[in-house]
């Protein structure tokens, strides 16, 4: 297989503090073939002066109104031409060399996802903690609230994303998990690698941080629920997650080190994952 050119995505919404450094954190990376395009619906705080700074680096820049960030994405993507997509938010990065990595991976295994693992950051770009994906994925698990995958390590082939539609609209928190969701769902192909490679910032004003929509949240996992046509409320089967997590978490060794690790030391546990 040819080296798979990348198509990196970054949504921007009034995230001026951190824009630069998610910029700089793709175009600096060595040896690989980047289509960027960047997705600006209305940002009033600077943020479109540093798009306009950068602006050689971007394939195509987007800044007509949109319907949300799903939208926005499906609109990035009906002009992308790489093989695989990334989805960086504008407050996130992604750890040097990590496209090359990613590359050397999918030409010897070209699946649907590809996915490693990451840090939590803090507004400073602090370490905090890692944040593990799943070694297993699939449509019962995520239904589960088991599938997790580190959206910033997450390469996605073109074509699945097109196989299943692209991003639900309706979906407002958690879309990205959707997508994979549906991927699953259509007998898509997933590998995790025991890679550092997405930087995920956390911090009280973001999404998580937050916890601003976490009944938007409810509702559109119980949506996705809903695909499979199960009751995952039942007593039955809320024991039946409890079971597989442990399942889950007792095969995954790679991850042991972190639960005897102790008190938890950001250096150490960020140079363990890599």
């Amino acid at each position: 297989m040819a080296w798979p050119k990348f198509t990196v995505v970054t949504e921007s919404f009034n995230q001026a503090a951190f824009l630069e450094r998610t910029i700089q954190s793709v175009i600096t990376q060595p040896d690989v073939e980047i289509e960027y395009i960047i997705v600006d619906p209305g940002s009033t705080d600077g943020s479109r002066e540093i798009i306009e700074h950068y602006r050689e680096h971007f394939a195509h820049v987007l800044l007509t109104p949109d319907r949300g960030p799903s939208d926005g994405l499906n609109r990035a993507l009906a002009l992308a031409t790489g093989d695989y997509f990334l989805c960086l938010n504008a407050d996130d990065e992604i750890a040097p060399g990590t496209l090359r990595e990613a590359q050397e991976f999918l030409r010897g295994s070209p699946v649907d996802v590809l996915y490693g693992n990451g840090v939590a950051m803090d507004r400073n770009g602090r370490v905090l903690r890692p944040i593990y994906s799943e070694a297993r994925v699939s449509p019962d698990l995520y239904a589960r609230g088991l599938g997790i995958i580190v959206e910033q390590a997450a390469f996605v082939k073109m074509e699945a994303i097109r196989r299943v539609g692209g991003f639900n609209v309706d979906n407002r928190t958690c879309w990205d998990g959707e997508l994979f969701f549906d991927i699953a769902r259509t007998g898509g192909t997933f590998q995790r690698v025991w890679r550092n490679w997405g930087r995920f910032r956390i911090y009280p004003a973001s999404i998580s941080g937050s916890g601003s929509r976490a009944e938007q949240n409810r509702k559109d996992r119980l949506r996705m629920r809903r695909k499979l046509a199960r009751n995952y409320d039942s007593p039955a089967q809320r024991l039946l997650t409890i079971a597989s997590w442990l399942v889950l978490r007792i095969a995954d060794w790679r991850r042991w080190p972190s639960y005897l690790r102790g008190p938890f030391r950001p250096l150490q546990a960020a140079q363990a994952m890599k």
